[in-house]
């Protein structure tokens, strides 16, 4: 099962936005059928009028001994991650592919709902159709979720 919404700051959600503005997109996610789903991905298109906002990186430390920046991610530190907000969200995904139109997620998914936030900005006016979120099993292509699909204006300052 999953669920796409846009929210303001305050977990609100939302349908309209001023150019410029960041807001988030709430991705839920659980399992239905078993404890634990391994191997899955999420894929959420983003709406024409927006781009995903990159999270700044600290500088690697390369001056240590035995620090290797790329060993973080591993290690399950969220902040390694390129998108996504650590202090909204309790879902850590594997691996992140951002792509100019979509985020895809990769991880597995448990029968208590994980939540995963990330920021995008408005950039460009209209109102625009959002297509669904899905999740997908990699291996096993019977494994489908679906969310709603979702109307967002991106208005003039």
């Amino acid at each position: 099962e999953i669920i796409r919404e846009f929210v303001d700051a305050n977990g609100a959600p939302i349908s309209r936005v001023t150019v410029g503005n960041e807001f988030f997109v709430r991705i839920r996610l659980r399992a239905t059928n078993r404890e634990f789903q391994p191997q899955l991905a999420v894929v959420d298109l983003l709406p024409g009028g927006v781009e995903p906002v990159i999270e700044l990186q600290p500088a690697a430390n390369s001056s240590e001994p035995g620090d290797d920046p790329a060993m973080r991610r591993q290690r399950g530190a969220a902040s390694a991650l390129p998108v996504g907000v650590p202090g909204k969200s309790d879902w850590t995904p594997e691996h992140i592919d951002v792509r100019e139109d979509r985020i895809i997620l990769y991880g597995g998914a448990s029968k208590n709902v994980a939540t995963f936030t990330y920021r995008v900005r408005a950039n460009n006016v209209g109102t625009y159709v959002v297509p669904p979120a899905f999740a997908e099993g990699m291996y096993n292509r019977t494994i489908v979720g679906l969310s709603k699909g979702a109307t967002i204006e991106v208005i003039k300052p």
